[in-house]
């Protein structure tokens, strides 16, 4: 599930990225979409993320047979669907959560405290996107906040993010719900890792991305 802040992004603009996640962990990589904020508000997208799956079972494949994963407001629809699957007794091999956005109440404290050290991420229009995309709904409902969420039996989880995002307390905190593997990294801008091939915390960030994809899905066969 590609990030942009239910404003952008798309399955074009992410192919290149899929492309060298799916050489690196040796997976097929199905890239989902789902509607912006401008074409469709909240619950569109992960109705949208949800249906992927659904599609993806259809297709043959079984659940522990595929790992989820997303970036930013990606992540935010990955963990969204996590939680879906699991009431509905189906398990995926594992989560890839790359800086994920989980909380869109923004009562995260590194909100406040990393907003002049995170180069990315504007905190002034954050709450805008929150309204435009919720649509006078309730931001604090477990679909849109999916820190706020239950998780029974969770699979493994990786969440990756850096030392100064302003997202930084939305890893910590869905980490200690789920009980993910919370990977910082010292420096690194918001999603880095989409610098694979040209920067060198990318490529090691990658690296680890796809042996957990593969310890993933050997764990599943067990």
């Amino acid at each position: 599930m590609h990030g942009g802040a239910f404003v952008t992004g798309s399955q074009r603009s992410y192919r290149g990225f899929c492309g060298r996640l799916a050489k690196r962990s040796n997976a097929a990589v199905f890239i989902a979409d789902y509607p912006k904020l401008q074409e469709a508000p909240f619950p569109a997208a992960p109705v949208a993320a949800l249906a992927a799956w659904d599609h993806l079972i259809a297709s043959g494949w079984a659940a522990h047979q595929i790992v989820i994963a997303g970036d930013s407001a990606g992540g935010n629809l990955v963990f969204g669907l996590l939680a879906t699957v699991l009431a509905r007794g189906e398990r995926p091999a594992g989560v890839l959560a790359l800086s994920p956005w989980t909380d869109l109440t923004l009562s995260g404290e590194t909100i406040t405290t990393s907003a002049k050290k995170d180069p990315l991420i504007p905190v002034s229009r954050m709450q805008e996107a929150v309204d435009l995309y919720m649509d006078g709904g309730d931001p604090a409902q477990p679909l849109a906040s999916p820190l706020f969420a239950s998780y029974p039996n969770p699979p493994p989880i990786l969440i990756q993010v850096g030392s100064d995002e302003v997202l930084l307390s939305d890893s910590e905190r869905i980490a200690l719900a789920t009980g993910a593997t919370l990977d910082i990294w010292p420096d690194c801008p918001h999603v880095w890792q989409l610098f694979d091939g040209r920067l060198p915390e990318a490529n090691a960030a990658m690296r680890k991305a796809a042996a957990f994809i593969h310890s993933s899905f050997e764990s599943a066969k067990r």
